[in-house]
């Protein structure tokens, strides 16, 4: 009998730890995302059944956390670390603490582990720490993402994923619109982009760029990746005149702000084929009056002599004063008897 309450009371010990350890987040896994309520916190913060504090206060366990990195075991000091946030969240020690763990996370090669923890960090901890270098770590956990080359098949030259790193830059820039490096984090945002052809994305990302940091050295970029968008967002509605016209407006005020930059020839190209797709289609225009169903010749003619005042150097210019001559025969009213 006293056996069977024994395992009885072993099962309940069992069930309760189950339920404490399901309660508190593994010391390994990502932290919670920014700006979650308390509720969603909760499992960062008291200890549970399977992480208990090796030390009784906050000071004395951030000093046995950094007696076991001094000696090399990076893995049970984060884990330490991570014991003091969740149990004395609210004190000073859990800052340096949670700082310490995002720090030797970076050092063990885990970046992305890395960079949420120092995204827990900003998010949860308004001071106590050196803001400016969690910025940096971050910015260069994102670059490294970025730039990471994933190897091919039998040790061939690899790929990059650049769009990888792209909700990494998302956060800095939001955590910090006012850094000194936010201007090319969004750059780098709306290259990105531009690069996977989301050029919608991309025009949303260089307008943010110009608009909130207008005297930025990468202003001239921003101006010439917002043309080059809407270029290519024209030419894939070949009948839309108005994306056709905010491409031609964007091209010409980039050549006319930056005449020497190195994109200009570029940006040339562009707005020469852009100028030429207007025409074109202000020449289908006077062709649909002429020729259409709904014959309208007075309306035909008027709409060559536009196209040829506002197109006189395009290659349907010949053929436009050809269909204005025969136009001005057909509707010449005869001299009265």
């Amino acid at each position: 009998m006293r056996k069977q309450a024994s395992f009885a009371v072993f099962l309940a010990i069992l069930g309760s730890a189950g339920f404490l350890y399901s309660q508190v987040q593994d010391p390994g896994a990502p932290p919670m995302p920014a700006k979650q309520n308390a509720e969603e916190r909760i499992d960062r913060r008291g200890a549970g059944f399977f992480s208990r504090p090796a030390r009784d206060t906050p000071a004395e366990q951030l000093a046995y956390a950094r007696a076991l990195e001094s000696k090399g075991w990076k893995r049970r000091a984060i884990r330490a670390h991570g014991i003091l946030v969740r149990m004395w969240h609210e004190s000073p020690e859990a800052v340096q603490a949670q700082f310490a763990r995002a720090r030797l996370t970076e050092e063990l090669g885990k970046f992305r582990a890395a960079f949420d923890e120092y995204e827990y960090l900003l998010s949860q901890f308004s001071a106590g720490f050196p803001y400016y270098e969690v910025l940096d770590r971050q910015f260069r956990i994102a670059n490294h993402i970025m730039t990471e080359r994933h190897w091919d098949f039998l040790w061939l030259p690899g790929y990059t994923v650049p769009d990888g790193a792209l909700p990494l830059w998302e956060k800095i820039a939001r955590n910090a619109p006012g850094w000194e490096r936010t201007p090319q984090i969004l750059f780098f945002i709306a290259s990105t982009y531009e690069t996977n052809g989301d050029f919608e994305e991309a025009l949303v990302a260089y307008t943010r760029l110009r608009n909130r940091h207008p005297d930025s050295p990468f202003s001239a970029e921003s101006d010439l990746g917002r043309a080059r968008c809407l270029h290519e967002i024209a030419n894939a509605r070949p009948r839309d005149e108005q994306a056709c016209r905010d491409a031609l407006s964007s091209l010409a005020m980039f050549l006319r702000d930056y005449p020497d930059n190195p994109g200009a020839k570029d940006a040339q190209e562009r707005l020469d084929s852009a100028r030429e797709r207007l025409a074109a289609l202000y020449y289908d225009r006077a062709l649909f009056y002429e020729r259409g169903s709904h014959r309208k010749p007075e309306a035909a003619l008027i709409a060559y002599r536009d196209f040829v005042l506002n197109f006189p150097g395009s290659s349907y210019a010949l053929a436009a004063a050809s269909r204005i001559n025969e136009l001005e025969k057909q509707l010449e009213v005869p001299d009265a008897p």
